[in-house]
């Protein structure tokens, strides 16, 4: 994670710092504290925007919370704006005195909720992966609320384009530092360009390559 960390920090905030440091800087952090759920640093300060909620300070430090109970709602404002969500609960009863023990049990990104409270029955959420390798375009979708799977490769990308526009994913999943080899390769310009549309308002997930 990219934020610094303050020099002395709480054994609570040593907490979230540990868990904050394995997400991605795109996922936002939800914290169970009680009957909130807290996003704290450069994370409220996205979340208070994002979902229209009060920024607030202590110590300095920007801080936002949400009821556990309405937690849903936000989650599913979240996903509908295209960003990935990670969530932390308490995993044993608090004790006074006693640091609560806390433990990553979520992570929700726009393609993968399968909640009946996230999903819009009246539409797919399909899940898109892309790969360029030697100018053809290889994809592959998939919505995980119906079973459906294609895959399409292609040597002229510009055709699958419609496609993707089509079934319009809620999330795109592409290699790791692919982004920026497609956006320095002048052979790959106008796929690119096509690409980046694409990618406007929705999650993107990059993941590292397999080795062969």
């Amino acid at each position: 994670m990219s934020a610094e960390k303050p020099k002395k920090v709480t054994p609570m905030m040593q907490q979230w710092h540990e868990i904050r440091s394995q997400l991605a800087d795109d996922t936002l952090l939800m914290f169970r504290l009680g009957d909130f759920y807290e996003i704290f640093l450069q994370d409220a300060e996205r979340g208070a925007q994002l979902l229209g909620i009060t920024l607030t300070h202590r110590h300095g430090m920007p801080m936002a919370g949400i009821p556990f109970h309405a937690s849903e709602t936000y989650i599913q404002k979240l996903l509908d704006q295209g960003v990935k969500v990670a969530i932390v609960d308490q995993i044993e009863t608090p004790q006074p005195g006693k640091l609560v023990k806390r433990a990553l049990t979520r992570i929700i990104t726009p393609g993968t909720r399968l909640a009946d409270t996230q999903i819009d029955a009246q539409r797919n959420h399909f899940l898109l992966a892309l790969s360029l390798e030697k100018k053809k375009l290889h994809a592959s979708w998939l919505d995980l609320t119906t079973g459906e799977f294609f895959v399409a490769s292609d040597a002229r990308p510009e055709n699958l384009f419609a496609a993707f526009e089509g079934i319009d994913p809620r999330e795109i999943i592409v290699p790791e530092n692919a982004s920026s080899n497609w956006r320095n390769n002048p052979d790959a310009a106008k796929f690119n360009e096509l690409y980046t549309y694409l990618c406007d308002g929705r999650a993107v997930t990059k993941i590292p390559r397999l080795p062969l």
